[in-house]
């Protein structure tokens, strides 16, 4: 009868341990990587989201400037400090800011 090695089990083991960690850490797919990738992807989605908000209300800026009126006209005074020909324009001053 032929007597079983201890040492051919325990040696299976350690290679399989010893290449799930290289894989782990070394290989294209290290954990380090997909960290980065995944914290990459997320950055990449809130900049995404975030133009797709400032697209949105620019449209709406557009659609309002060619569709109103009363729009261009309180951007024309709040922006340019410009006022219909009867008024007059009162400027008062901070005291903050003398």
């Amino acid at each position: 009868m032929k007597k079983k090695s201890k040492w051919r089990p325990r040696l299976l083991w350690l290679g399989g341990i010893l290449v799930l960690i290289n894989l782990s850490f070394w290989g294209d797919y290290n954990f380090y990587n997909l960290f980065r990738l995944k914290k990459k992807t997320q950055d990449m989605t809130q900049r995404i989201a975030d133009g797709v908000a400032t697209r949105d209300s620019l449209a709406t800026e557009v659609e309002q400037l060619e569709t109103s009126d009363a729009h261009i006209e309180r951007i024309a005074r709040e922006k340019y400090k410009m006022a219909k020909s009867d008024e007059t324009v009162y400027v008062f001053k901070d005291k903050d800011r003398e």
